[in-house]
């Protein structure tokens, strides 16, 4: 089987097979290159820089690492993020409210009583 159709199968079963391909690992070899591009650190902290930078990857709008002008315009984009709820914390929020109109196994049904902006 080739690389190609395991990556084609993949996407196919599992979206998330997708998102796993968009993380940044902490290899050496991105470490190195994190550290060329961005300035020495210290190790550790480029790995929570790589952890933080995969949680909100999927809500980024760069979502290459290393494609940042500058760390502060990277650290940036990252805390704005944090502050943020993603879409589905905001519908989330807004469903716990509301009263449900019906539920079954597989469907819940409910009726907003706010408006949410999207």
């Amino acid at each position: 089987m080739s690389p190609k159709s395991i990556v084609t199968r993949l996407l196919e079963s599992n979206i998330s097979a997708y998102t796993m391909l968009l993380e940044v690992l902490d290899s050496a070899a991105n470490i190195q290159r994190f550290k060329q591009k961005y300035g020495d650190m210290p190790d550790a902290e480029i790995k929570a820089i790589f952890d933080k930078f995969n949680k909100y990857v999927a809500r980024l709008k760069q979502k290459d690492i290393f494609a940042y002008y500058s760390l502060e315009e990277l650290n940036s984009a990252l805390t704005a993020l944090e502050t943020v709820p993603s879409k589905s914390q905001q519908i989330k929020a807004t469903s716990a409210d509301a009263p449900k109109v019906y539920e079954d196994e597989q469907v819940v049904v409910v009726k907003p009583t706010t408006n949410l902006l999207i």
